[in-house]
């Protein structure tokens, strides 16, 4: 007899569910390439990140503790040919703004507006061309 597409469901349902993790997931963080670390670094530093190097190739930005970007030299990085993107989730879009508008090396900057779907977004490109998009909920007007 052949099952039905219920019964097909509920099986593949419980695939799922036994194959979940049992581990939980802490933070994730993108890596960016970029093409000269040291001002990667600078202007990271700039927006406000702490920022440290392994060697020569690889850095971190962290804000509040968290490691929130990698940076990876690749010497065939090109800004026009590759880029990466992030979304930072903060309480503040605005003041993020205010501040990052005014860092050096910065390719292009986005000014925060409401969406419809509740969040105050803008974004911030890099010298290597990557996107930092950011949101923070709407406030409501008092």
């Amino acid at each position: 007899m052949a099952s039905t597409n219920s019964e097909a469901s509920s099986a593949q349902q419980a695939q799922v569910a036994a194959a979940a993790p049992t581990w939980k997931l802490e933070s994730i963080a993108p890596v960016f390439c970029t093409g000269n670390l040291e001002r990667w670094l600078e202007h990271y530093k700039a927006l406000g990140f702490e920022v440290s190097s392994y060697g020569n190739e690889y850095g971190y930005a962290i804000l509040d503790g968290v490691k929130v970007i990698h940076a990876q030299v690749n010497p065939y990085h090109s800004p026009t040919l590759t880029d990466g993107c992030a979304y930072l989730y903060v309480d503040d879009a605005d003041a993020v703004f205010a501040v990052w508008s005014v860092a050096p090396h910065t390719r292009r900057h986005l000014a925060p507006r409401n969406t419809e779907y509740g969040l105050r977004e803008g974004g911030h490109i890099d010298p290597d061309g990557n996107l930092i998009r950011y949101g923070s909920r709407i406030r409501n007007a008092e």
